[in-house]
């Protein structure tokens, strides 16, 4: 178990239950929604590579999703 897992399993019992459900799921495309607190939410397509000498590393490219504000939301936000 890496680091990070046994921190998050040591000071949340929520998330030490659900790591040992084992009901995340791999997904290397799809799409994302954060709540951004200055800009409020922010939805995503991303894609995600495996670096092939290191596979535990990946690389995730977060792309604004079309038909939504996110995008403009962005270019404020790089802006301020």
């Amino acid at each position: 178990m890496g680091e990070q897992i046994r921190g998050l399993t040591q000071i949340s019992q929520e998330f030490k239950e659900m790591w040992q459900r084992q009901e995340v799921l791999y997904a290397p495309e799809g799409n994302k929604v954060i709540d951004h607190p200055v800009a409020g939410e922010l939805i995503f397509q991303h894609l995600s590579f495996t670096v092939t000498d290191l596979p535990e590393l990946q690389v995730v490219i977060n792309t604004p999703l079309d038909g939504t504000d996110t995008a403009d939301k962005v270019k404020r936000l790089l802006l301020q």
